[in-house]
């Protein structure tokens, strides 16, 4: 698994959770585990809905958006927040990012 190669997230990123993780929420935390790495995190409420929202691939742009509506937050400290939130997945290879399939 190349989990060290970062790809540039942008806001027409399509997110995708990378599979063989498994999560449950303990309390107000989410906690992941890699079935392959062995690898845990804990997730803050936060970081826990993200990971819910990226149940299904989305664009950045869609996630920012949908979080922006949900915790009434502006669009700069939530983007700033989840980039820093997917970057620290992607190193870890909880997540894939792929290009915009839109034309």
């Amino acid at each position: 698994m190349l989990k060290n190669m970062a790809i540039e997230i942008r806001g027409d990123s399509v997110i995708r959770r990378a599979e063989g993780w498994l999560s449950a929420w303990v309390g107000e935390e989410l906690v992941m585990m890699s079935a392959d790495t062995g690898t845990c995190i804990s997730l803050s409420p936060t970081g826990g809905r993200t990971w819910e929202l990226l149940e299904t691939p989305r664009q950045l742009d869609s996630l920012v958006d949908e979080l922006v509506h949900e915790y009434g937050a502006t669009d700069d400290e939530v983007r700033t927040d989840v980039l820093t939130f997917l970057e620290r997945l992607q190193k870890e290879g909880g997540i894939t990012v792929g290009e915009s399939t839109a034309a």
